[in-house]
C-alpha cells in the first residue's frame, strides 16, 4: 500500500502530449498516459491575479478586475516500467532536462518542451465527466523519492506551470488525438534501485532519498492571443540534488562520505530491459552536520547538489 494519501481531483484519466505551439492543444497523435505510471494525485491550484476595484470616498469593493490567469499543477505519481510500446516514465523527466523528443541527446541549456495535461474527472455516479484541460504546461521541478526501509515503490512528483488552464464538460482528447491505455507493468520498487557516490554504491545504508531537479520557471509577457495569458515560462537556474537519510555504522564511514572532494552520484532505476540510469557529476554535500558521538551516527540528513545530470538506458 502506498504511504500517499489521495487528494485534490480523484481522476480517472490522466494524459500529456507534447505542444508544437506554446498554449496550443494539439488535435492529431496519441495523448501519453500520465507521467509516471500509477497517478496517485492530481492537484491544480488555480492562482489568478485581479486588480481590486474601490469606489471613490468608500472602502468597499466594487469590482476584481483579471490581470492575469496563471495555475500551478501537481502531479504525483508511482513509477510503473515501460510497457513495451511506447509508453515510458522517464520521458517527462527527459523533457524537463532538455531532450527535443523522448530519447533524444539531453542538453540543460535548451529549451524545454511545452505540454498539454488533461485529466478527466468523475462528476457524479451517472457517469458523468469533467475535464481539466491544461494548455502551455512546462516542468518547474520533478522529484524521485524511494523509502528504501518500506521497499515502497518509487514515486514522482512533478510540478507544473500552466499557461492555461480550463475546467469544463470538453474532453481535452480532441480531433483525430487517441488516447493512451494505463500501462499494465510492475512497479518499480525501492529495493530495485541503486545509488553510488564516488563510484561505490552507499544504499544499504539508506533509510529514504530523494532526486530533485528544478528548472525555476519565470514567467515572461503577456500571449499575443490574450493579454491575461503569459507569454512563456523561461527557464531559470537549474539545481540538481540528492537528499536523504543514511545510517552509519563508525565516525570513519561518515568522515569518508562527507570528504570534502566533487564526485560522482548515480541512481539506477532499473526496470528489465528499460531501465534507466541517472547520473550527476561535480557533486559535493552542501548540508550535514557532523554528529559529535557514535550514537547520533543513525539517520543522519545530507545533501549532494551536482553541477550536471544525464541519463542513459541501463
Amino acid at each position: 500500500m502506498s504511504e500517499y494519501m489521495r487528494w485534490g481531483y480523484d481522476a480517472d484519466r490522466i494524459g500529456w502530449i507534447r505542444e508544437t505551439t506554446f498554449g496550443q492543444l494539439p488535435t492529431t497523435g496519441q495523448w501519453n498516459w500520465g507521467p509516471g505510471g500509477e497517478v496517485l494525485n492530481f492537484i491544480p491550484k488555480f492562482n489568478p491575479i485581479y486588480k481590486k476595484k474601490v469606489g471613490l470616498g468608500r472602502q468597499i469593493l466594487s469590482d476584481m478586475i483579471l490581470l492575469k490567469k496563471f495555475m500551478e499543477l501537481k502531479v504525483e505519481s508511482e513509477l510503473l516500467a515501460r510497457d513495451g510500446t511506447t509508453w515510458e516514465w522517464i520521458d517527462v523527466f527527459n523533457y524537463a532536462m532538455g531532450a527535443s523528443v523522448p530519447g533524444a541527446t539531453i542538453d540543460l541549456e535548451k529549451h524545454i518542451a511545452s505540454l498539454s495535461i488533461g485529466a478527466r474527472i468523475e462528476a457524479s455516479q451517472t457517469p458523468t465527466y469533467n475535464y481539466w484541460t491544461c494548455r502551455g504546461c512546462k516542468v518547474n521541478s520533478i522529484i524521485l523519492k524511494g523509502n528504501v526501509e518500506e521497499n515502497l515503490p518509487v514515486t514522482q512528483e512533478v510540478d507544473f506551470y500552466v499557461q492555461n488552464p480550463t475546467f469544463d464538460t470538453t474532453n481535452y482528447v480532441q480531433g483525430t488525438a487517441t488516447h493512451q491505455n494505463k500501462p499494465n507493468t510492475d512497479y518499480l520498487l525501492a529495493s530495485d534501485c541503486d545509488i553510488t557516490w564516488g563510484g561505490s554504491s552507499f544504499y544499504h545504508r539508506l533509510t529514504e532519498w530523494q532526486l530533485e531537479l528544478r528548472r525555476n520557471l519565470v514567467k515572461r509577457g503577456a500571449s499575443d492571443a490574450d493579454k491575461t495569458l503569459y507569454r512563456d515560462f523561461q527557464e531559470g537556474e537549474v539545481s540538481a540534488a540528492i537528499t536523504g537519510k543514511i545510517d552509519f555504522s563508525a565516525i570513519s564511514e561518515l568522515q569518508d562520505f562527507l570528504a570534502n572532494t566533487q564526485r560522482t552520484a548515480a541512481v539506477s532505476l532499473p526496470a528489465g530491459s528499460s531501465g534507466r540510469l541517472i547520473t550527476m557529476t561535480g557533486g559535493r554535500i552542501t548540508e550535514g552536520d557532523k554528529p559529535i558521538r557514535e550514537l547520533t551516527l543513525l539517520d543522519f540528513e545530507f545533501k549532494i547538489e551536482f553541477a550536471t545530470i544525464n541519463v542513459t538506458t541501463l
